[in-house]
């Protein structure tokens, strides 16, 4: 059984972290998974895909990373450690490089490198019963660093030192919501249709626009005005050259809600 469950219904692309027996732990198959995935959609060999969701299955969302990943870099040299690592966190860049909205479905306990997993989405829906957890200082590691910058970007950096030092963790659901971690909390009972409806609506959304807009986002932080205002400009014309914008412009004249056609 593969440690990465891909299905599809229709444009929306569902992965789903599937060792539910280890609490989804996170290990280099399914993260070389996760980044085969994300090459096919910009290769074009996913066919389709314009939502993607990324879950866990049975109670948990990512209970961090398998024994085996830090037994992968234990005693090993430092350029071997070094070189693990990149292996690893290349994950994150991946997802974050999706062209498409990436919808997270946090069900349940999220802990170190899940928690950056968590934060590689476009918007994080959370189950009222998730709690997040650091992890990495009990085991004498850092926090990995896509978790800290992603942390950095939405919460700030002065209130991500307060997460990391004041002792605040487990984070409830509530809480997360509160910080910046997640974008919207529901009952462990509504999480599936609220993310189903969610990714639907995107998945039949402006999806040059949405590409776009994600690239942009990506700059924001490290770019300065007037680049970023040039980099808009061309992203811009390209949602202008979209059949997208052409049927946005005729259902705002024809009065009406705009039919997005992908090909």
């Amino acid at each position: 059984m593969s440690e990465l469950s891909i299905t599809r219904d229709g444009p929306v692309a569902t992965l789903t972290m599937n060792r539910p027996n280890r609490l989804n732990a996170f290990t280099a198959e399914m993260g070389e998974r996760m980044c085969a995935f994300v090459d096919e959609c910009l290769d074009g060999e996913a066919g389709d895909v314009r939502a993607v969701v990324l879950t866990g299955e049975g109670r948990a969302f990512c209970g961090g990373g398998d024994i085996s990943v830090l037994e992968a870099i234990e005693g090993a040299p430092a350029t071997e450690v070094h070189r693990q690592l990149l292996r690893i966190y290349a994950t994150f860049e991946k997802l974050v490089s999706l062209p498409v909205p990436l919808v997270i479905s946090v069900n349940g306990p999220t802990a170190g490198i899940g928690l950056g997993l968590s934060l590689a989405g476009d918007y994080i829906v959370a189950s009222a019963s998730a709690t997040f957890h650091l992890a990495f200082f009990d085991r004498g590691l850092m926090p990995e660093p896509f978790t800290l910058h992603a942390m950095a970007r939405r919460c700030g950096v002065a209130r991500t030192r307060s997460i990391l030092f004041g002792d605040r963790t487990p984070i409830s659901a509530e809480e997360a919501l509160a910080l910046g971690l997640v974008d919207e909390v529901v009952t462990a009972g509504e999480l599936s249709g609220r993310v189903s409806e969610l990714a639907s609506r995107l998945a039949n959304g402006p999806s040059t626009a949405y590409a776009m807009a994600k690239s942009m986002l990506r700059e924001a932080p490290d770019t300065a005005l007037g680049p970023f205002l040039a980099n808009g400009a061309l992203a811009q014309t390209m949602c202008v050259g979209s059949d997208d914008f052409r049927e946005g412009i005729n259902s705002f004249r024809e009065k009406r809600a705009a039919s997005f056609v992908h090909h």
